[in-house]
């Protein structure tokens, strides 16, 4: 949201736009759906880890950045009529993030590097856009790792799921 306000702020788009004029692939489910309405959660966008769950998904299995956004881009109608109500959607921090992508010609991992965490100092601060993608010094959930690889061997406890704008951002102090 942060990026996406400094954006607006430099007039590169409005936060009461249509999402569909930077996201075309969007179906047109017969309500306007502003940038404004994403970052508040009243869009009414289902969320994406329901419609995977919906579609035989489950966290454990490997799925893309572009299937989600096309599984959002599969519904033609929403939860409720923009504006109308609060419900909390990973899609919809994942359409802000390909928009902020999009309208600065810079993946958001780079735009988030630029415009935040370098100019405040934030070195120990990015976005992994894979749960694979080694981390040096974080913390998370770990699993014993299977039969072979030792005792005391551990792994990184992981969802098959792409990260954006919804949940791909670390950081330490």
């Amino acid at each position: 949201c942060a990026v996406v306000l400094m954006l607006a702020e430099e007039g590169v788009l409005s936060r009461d736009d249509d999402i569909r004029l930077y996201v075309p692939e969007l179906a047109d489910c017969g309500a306007v759906v502003t940038i404004d309405h994403l970052m508040h959660n009243t869009s009414g966008i289902r969320d994406m880890l329901e419609i995977m769950r919906i579609g035989g998904c489950d966290l454990a299995m490997p799925v893309g950045h572009n299937a989600l956004l096309a599984g959002i881009a599969r519904q033609t109608t929403l939860n409720f009529p923009p504006g109308s109500r609060y419900l909390y959607s990973n899609s919809a921090f994942l359409l802000l993030g390909v928009i902020a992508a999009r309208v600065s010609g810079m993946a958001l991992r780079a735009l988030l590097a630029a415009r935040i965490f370098g100019p405040c100092g934030m070195a120990m601060t990015g976005m992994v856009e894979s749960t694979d993608e080694v981390v040096p010094g974080l913390a998370g959930g770990y699993l014993p790792a299977d039969a072979g690889r030792g005792v005391g061997a551990w792994v990184r406890a992981q969802h098959g799921f792409a990260l954006g704008g919804e949940g791909a951002l670390v950081s330490s102090v």
